[in-house]
């Protein structure tokens, strides 16, 4: 039985830039924001009185991505963090920095 080579899962492109990604193919800051603190999203959900399923199901997204999203593991793109602005009544740059607990 032969074995498959292992084929690497990028490859470079002769004359174009290396272009920094998550992981999964998006660029990493496709969010729009300088940085992004999910668990401001986290907290403004809860605030706001949402559970996980109930704000994924409004988002069209799945529940798994909601809470990868309020990890910090990943970040939503540009539209869906308007619409989670839309939904929760907050400004974009809410979830640029870390949240103030008192």
């Amino acid at each position: 039985m032969a074995l498959k080579r292992h084929r690497p899962a990028t490859r470079a492109i002769p004359g174009k830039a290396a272009r920094r990604t998550n992981g999964m193919g998006r660029p990493a800051n496709d969010h729009g924001l300088s940085a992004w603190h999910g668990d401001a999203l986290m907290l403004r959900r809860i605030h706001a009185g949402w559970s996980a399923i109930e704000l994924s199901v409004l988002l069209e997204v799945g529940k798994s991505t909601l809470l990868r999203w309020e990890s910090g593991e990943s970040a939503p793109r540009v539209d869906q963090v308007t619409a989670l602005c839309q939904v929760l009544g907050c400004p974009r740059s809410a979830f640029s920095h870390a949240p103030k607990v008192v």
